[in-house]
């Protein structure tokens, strides 16, 4: 099935429509949707090693991050048409949680 891309927010963003070609279609060829359909879905953990970089579609995401004593603090909230992950994808490793917060329904 073809990606409808008009339909897809994160496609219109500043920051992907700045990309020079080559980039996005090498990021749209490789890109794999990954559908979460219950809230609280662990995306990735803190200090995981990557190489992924996320957009969100439909839904929220939760950033937060936990101290060494086990205390979560929200970092923010990301809704569709974000991009994120490309900082943890330049350092090797996730230095904060990612979960669904607002599943797809």
């Amino acid at each position: 099935m073809e990606l409808d891309t008009s339909l897809v927010p994160p496609l219109h963003s500043d920051w992907f429509r700045t990309l020079p070609s080559l980039y996005a279609d090498r990021l749209l060829e490789r890109a794999t949707e990954l559908q979460l359909v219950e809230d609280q879905i662990l995306i990735h953990q803190q200090d995981d090693n990557t190489e992924a970089l996320y957009s969100v579609l439909e839904g929220v995401i939760r950033v937060s991050t936990c101290s060494h004593q086990g205390k979560e603090s929200v970092l923010t909230y990301l809704p569709p048409g974000t991009w994120f992950g490309e900082i943890a994808v330049a350092a090797r490793r996730y230095g904060s949680n990612v979960r669904c917060f607002k599943a797809k329904r």
